[in-house]
C-alpha cells in the first residue's frame, strides 16, 4: 500500500465513484491517505441520504477525522474521481488538508451530465487564485477519469437511476 502511485491512488478514487454509480447514486469517490496510507474512504451519498452536503470528499474527511479521533488531516491528501467543489474544497482548508488531487475536471463532469452552478463555478475559480497548488489535477488518462460517468449515464438510460 505504501508503495502505490499517485495514479493508482486515483485509480482507487475512480473505483469507489464507478462502484457507488453502480449501486445508484452519484459517481464519485474520494480517499484521504497519511503517512503513504488510505485512512478512509467516500462516496456520494446525497441520493440516498437526501442531504446535499454528503459529497464523497466530505464523507472520506468526516471518516478520517473520526477514525482518528481528530479535526486536524495536517498532512493528509485527499484523491478524489472528480474536481471537488467548494463546499469540499473549504472542508478540506477547515481540517488542514494538504492538498487535494482529482481525476475528471468540472468541465468534463459537466460534458457527463453534472454541470456546476455557475456561481459555484465562479468561486471555484476564486479558490484557485487563491490557492493554485491546493488543488490540482492528477495524471491519469481522461478516459480513464470518465468511467464513473459512463456507468452513471449507461444506468440512467436503462431506467435504474433515482
Amino acid at each position: 500500500m505504501e508503495d502505490m502511485t499517485e495514479r493508482q491512488l486515483l485509480e482507487t478514487a475512480v473505483q469507489l465513484a464507478e462502484t457507488n454509480a453502480a449501486t445508484g447514486q452519484r459517481p464519485f469517490g474520494a480517499i484521504i491517505v497519511l503517512h503513504g496510507r488510505i485512512i478512509a474512504e467516500g462516496v456520494n451519498t446525497a441520493l440516498a441520504s437526501g442531504d446535499p452536503t454528503e459529497h464523497a470528499e466530505v464523507q472520506a474527511i468526516r471518516a478520517a477525522c473520526a477514525t482518528l479521533s481528530t479535526e486536524d488531516l495536517s498532512g493528509a491528501v485527499v484523491y478524489t474521481s472528480c474536481e471537488p467543489c467548494v463546499m469540499c474544497q473549504a472542508t478540506g482548508v477547515v481540517t488542514n488538508v494538504e492538498r487535494m488531487v482529482f481525476a475528471a475536471s468540472s468541465a468534463e463532469a459537466a460534458e457527463m451530465g453534472f454541470p456546476a452552478s455557475s456561481r459555484a463555478t465562479g468561486m471555484q475559480g476564486q479558490w484557485r487564485k487563491a490557492a493554485p497548488t491546493y488543488v490540482v489535477r492528477g495524471d491519469i488518462p481522461p478516459t480513464l477519469a470518465r468511467e464513473p460517468f459512463a456507468a452513471w449515464n449507461a444506468r440512467r438510460t436503462t431506467g435504474s437511476v433515482v
